[in-house]
């Protein structure tokens, strides 16, 4: 076991996986929080830095689980990694199968992942659905079975801009006047005002990852 620093795991938690177990740093496990089930040689959990999750949320173990980076989970979800019951040998249904959540992903309460589905990164899933199927980059899904309701909006950089800091700076001055233009003409805000934030987060963020990889 491999338990990262500034890492909170509170009362009542329960962490159990056969084969390993990895949380990393500054990850807050709350209350109540089980990891664990039916265990075997392919049991573990692997849970990267930034994380949380919530309140007497259940992660079932029998398979590996991977959460990447800055992953949030609410409570109350159920992330199951094998689903079987009745007899098989009577043609009922399982399935034993790794679940991954990637980078940046975000679980709301009350969300359930199936077995073997990968939640790609910065997803967004609405609160109470069921996800049964693989979920690509960059959507918001929702819904009993979990389907897309909508794409989120990527500016990709310029492969020569991306670590350019001077880029940046200019992208950044181009997009405070577009924002100044909208807010002179109030009609456009509404169409206009969500595009330009959007791209200045993203502008903010790569101009981060450029002066942490310094």
């Amino acid at each position: 076991m491999q338990i990262g620093r500034r890492t909170v795991i509170k009362e009542g938690s329960i962490i159990n996986a056969f084969k390993s177990v990895f949380i990393g740093d500054s990850v807050i496990v709350d209350r109540d929080v089980f990891f664990g089930g039916m265990q075997s040689d392919k049991s573990a959990i692997e849970v990267g830095n930034d994380c949380v999750i919530l309140y007497r949320s259940y992660l079932n173990t029998t398979r590996k689980i991977f959460i990447g980076n800055n992953v949030g989970i609410g409570g109350y979800c159920l992330i199951f990694t094998h689903s079987a019951w009745q007899n098989v040998l009577n043609g009922n249904p399982y399935k034993f199968a790794d679940v991954e959540i990637k980078d940046n992903a975000w679980l709301p309460w009350n969300v359930t992942v199936l077995p073997g589905v990968i939640i790609e990164r910065d997803v967004t899933i609405g609160t109470g659905s069921t996800v049964t199927k693989s979920v690509l980059p960059y959507v918001f899904v929702a819904g009993v079975p979990a389907k897309v309701i909508r794409k989120k909006f990527i500016y990709a950089f310029p492969r020569e801009q991306k670590y350019d800091s001077t880029g940046n700076h200019e992208i950044l001055s181009r997009l405070c006047f577009k924002v100044s233009q909208v807010k002179a003409y109030p009609d456009r805000a509404g169409k206009k005002i969500w595009y330009y934030i959007q791209r200045l987060q993203v502008v903010i963020h790569t101009a981060f990852q450029e002066y942490s990889t310094k």
